[in-house]
């Protein structure tokens, strides 16, 4: 963060160490009014001349360091696209005494800088008024009042997002698959068959608690959930079918069972894989 100012900072006419104080207080008094914490280091206050020679500035600069808050939108993980808010406002002086504008109209980034499966996708600048139903205990105030702010969005995108919900649903789709085998194991294996089901239950079960220690804590249902809450359905299908094979096992309706589990898996397979496609190209397309 830095400023520009006039010289003579205070206005006593005289320009002196305490300007070079009070042009640093001019950005100590700047908050990030979304953070959890904030702090300042490395400042700084240098006296330098305008290109007229004559005109003279305090030019004061600081490092800031945050824990922002940001609400994440996570409807579509892992195909979202997330835009981080930075707000600064100035906390002593309102509308009335200063207004601050932004100079520029976009953001730059070093090009190094590594921020592990995001891409920085844009960055704006914003310069606003913010109303306050509140005058903060100000005697003279008119129980409102309004600061100047200026906001910094940052547009992120994930890296391969394709790739990362593989690598996050590839245990459920294999999970389903070992399912689906039954069909092709005889009813007189009972055991075989329903362990199998019952077995990709616990590894969908076991995927979502992995899953859902990465993700923020949010009450979206995004398509990563979709995803496991289908297979814990279609499974649940899978068993129920394993029963009514093995009724017609009992029943001594040999070829009606072998037709039902040939049926029974050729349509969960291709109606599954129907749906995650459909939710998959729904959560790309945002």
């Amino acid at each position: 963060m830095w400023s520009i100012t006039k010289a003579d900072v205070n206005g006593d006419g005289i320009i002196n160490e305490a300007d070079s104080l009070a042009a640093l207080d001019q950005i100590n008094m700047i908050e990030l009014s979304n953070a959890k914490d904030y702090s300042f280091s490395h400042q700084s206050a240098s006296r330098i001349k305008a290109d007229d020679g004559n005109t003279n500035y305090w030019w004061a600069g600081q490092f800031c360091k945050a824990s922002v808050y940001e609400k994440w939108k996570l409807n579509n993980y892992p195909f979202d696209k997330q835009k981080l808010m930075l707000k600064f406002e100035n906390t002593a002086y309102d509308t009335s005494q200063l207004i601050m504008l932004n100079e520029m109209d976009s953001l730059t980034f070093k090009k190094d800088i590594n921020l592990m499966g995001w891409n920085i996708a844009d960055g704006k600048i914003y310069s606003r008024t913010i109303q306050y139903n509140s005058d903060f205990g100000d005697p003279n105030g008119s129980g409102k009042s309004s600061y100047s702010r200026v906001a910094y969005a940052i547009d992120l995108e994930r890296i391969s997002p394709d790739s990362f919900f593989i690598k996050l649903c590839l245990g459920v789709f294999i999970a389903f698959m070992v399912a689906l085998i039954v069909f092709g194991i005889s009813p007189e294996h009972i055991d075989s068959r329903f362990g199998l089901g019952i077995g990709a239950l616990f590894a969908v079960a076991a995927n979502k608690y992995v899953v859902d220690s990465n993700i923020p804590q949010t009450a979206t249902n995004c398509l990563v959930d979709k995803v496991h809450e289908i297979t814990f359905f279609y499974i649940l299908l899978i068993l129920i079918a394993t029963i009514v094979s093995l009724m017609l096992h009992e029943r001594s309706k040999h070829p009606q069972r072998k037709t039902f589990d040939i049926a029974a898996g050729i349509t969960l397979l291709l109606s599954y894989i129907g749906i995650i496609a459909t939710l998959w190209v729904i959560a790309k397309q945002g």
